[in-house]
């Protein structure tokens, strides 16, 4: 069989704010970042009165927010999308630290990945990170500056930055999106570490216990739907058969832990309790198949809620060789 996983070009950034003062913002931020960036994008972009609807609106095939934020599926979706609402959005979004409280000129860092033809779009991004900043941050609109934003020169944790932004002169370098290389022979075995909350659904239920199958069918269709809708010039093949030889290929160790975490939704207006496991996953078999999308899976992230920082993961052992 051959190798279904598509071309995605990607960019990770990383942005760095400093506090204006004290502030005390949630331990989990990636809610509250997703939420800020998503109003201040709309608040720079958007020309029409607020009665106007995205989905109706003449520009929103060349709007930085719809193409982003809002997206809408456009056309025939594929028979394993049909009965979506929406495609997933073209972003990831995480932040690293628990801190809550910040001095003055403290500083808070987060990531964002941008997927495919969302790359093109980097001059609104920075510009509605930097407003959302000057706004400030959390329902006590904490006021933060934007100092300056990386780009990842290669995918993961050791990647050198380079940065494109600086906020002293207001100054943006052009960013080029990158082509994933997997650079791992994944053969015989694998540990994966899921970083951050995990949410995996099955006929409305929350999973926990899952075989290797599921994890595999989660990755492909979300590496496909990132693909289907934002990577044009991909080569996007639904190929079931693909995923048929994961079902011989055993989770010979699992030491997952379940985390539940609170949002505050401002569409629904209440407060909504978010679940998912985090740990180690070690997986034995043939995994050659699989290698590259394993790999790129860490880029894309998995599961459930990932512009929040959710399903973020990472290959930890390969072949009994740890990183």
């Amino acid at each position: 069989m051959d190798n279904p996983i598509p071309v995605i070009p990607f960019l990770t950034l990383r942005f760095n704010l400093a506090s204006l003062g004290q502030a005390f913002l949630p331990s989990f931020k990636g809610s509250m970042l997703r939420g800020a960036f998503g109003h201040a994008l709309k608040a720079t972009v958007c020309t029409m009165p607020a009665s106007q609807s995205c989905r109706d609106c003449l520009l929103c095939n060349r709007c930085a927010y719809t193409q982003i934020f809002e997206p809408f599926i456009q056309g025939k979706a594929p028979r394993f999308l049909r009965g979506l609402d929406t495609p997933p959005r073209p972003f990831t979004l995480w932040c690293d630290s628990n801190d809550r409280k910040f001095a003055k000129d403290q500083r808070l860092k987060f990531h964002m990945t941008l997927f495919g033809t969302a790359c093109e779009w980097v001059p609104y991004v920075v510009y509605a990170v930097h407003r959302m900043a000057e706004r400030g941050l959390s329902a006590h609109r904490h006021r933060f500056r934007l100092d300056s934003v990386e780009m990842a020169n290669s995918p993961g944790s050791d990647s050198e930055w380079s940065r494109i932004y600086d906020g002293n002169n207001g100054q943006l370098a052009r960013a080029e999106a990158q082509r994933y290389v997997a650079d791992l022979d994944i053969k015989d075995s694998v540990t994966l570490e899921f970083l951050s909350p995990t949410r995996f659904k099955s006929r409305n239920q929350l999973l926990m216990e899952f075989d290797f199958h599921t994890l595999i069918f989660k990755m492909f269709r979300r590496a496909l739907e990132i693909a289907h809708f934002y990577a044009p010039n991909g080569r996007v093949d639904w190929d079931m058969e693909y995923l048929a030889a994961a079902k011989h290929i055993e989770i010979t160790r699992r030491d997952l832990t379940w985390n539940d975490w609170r949002r505050h939704s401002n569409r629904q207006k209440a407060d909504m309790k978010l679940g998912g496991f985090t740990g180690i996953l070690h997986c034995q078999g043939d995994l050659a198949h699989y290698s590259d999308l394993l790999q790129v899976s860490q880029i894309l992230s998995v599961g459930k809620g990932t512009t929040f920082g959710l399903g973020r993961m990472a290959i930890v052992k390969v072949n009994n060789r740890k990183f």
